[in-house]
C-alpha cells in the first residue's frame, strides 16, 4: 500500500532498514530532518522512496550511504553537508537533484 501527500517525521531519531522501506513506499514528499546519522541499509532503502525526501542536517553518512542517496529519483533536500566528511558532502552536492533545505520549513 502506498500513500501520497507529505509525510513528516521530524521527532524520529534513527530508522532500522525495516522501517526505511516501509516509508521508501510512500509516494508523497518524506521529511525526516531529525535523523543526524543513516547507516548504508537506511540510504539504499529510502534510495528507493518516489518522492522529495528531506533529510535536515546529516551528521553521519558514509560515502556508500551517499552513493545510494545519490540513485533517489526525487528531490533530496540537506540542510548542510559541513558536519559530513568532505568526500561524502561534495558527493552528495554533485547530484542534480540535490537541493540546500529551505530554511523557513523548520518543524
Amino acid at each position: 500500500m502506498s500513500h501520497q501527500g507529505e509525510l513528516c517525521l521530524g521527532s524520529v531519531r534513527e530508522l532500522t532498514p525495516g522501517v526505511a522501506q516501509a516509508l521508501a513506499r510512500h509516494q508523497g514528499g518524506l521529511r525526516l530532518r531529525g535523523l543526524k546519522e543513516m547507516s548504508d541499509a537506511v540510504a539504499e532503502a529510502l534510495s528507493r522512496h518516489a518522492g522529495d525526501l528531506h533529510l535536515g542536517t546529516l551528521k553521519e553518512l558514509s560515502l556508500a550511504g551517499a552513493v545510494a542517496l545519490n540513485k533517489h529519483q526525487g528531490i533530496l533536500y540537506l540542510e548542510a553537508t559541513g558536519d559530513l566528511p568532505l568526500e561524502v558532502g561534495l558527493n552528495l552536492m554533485e547530484n542534480p537533484r540535490w537541493r540546500p533545505e529551505p530554511t523557513f520549513c523548520r518543524f
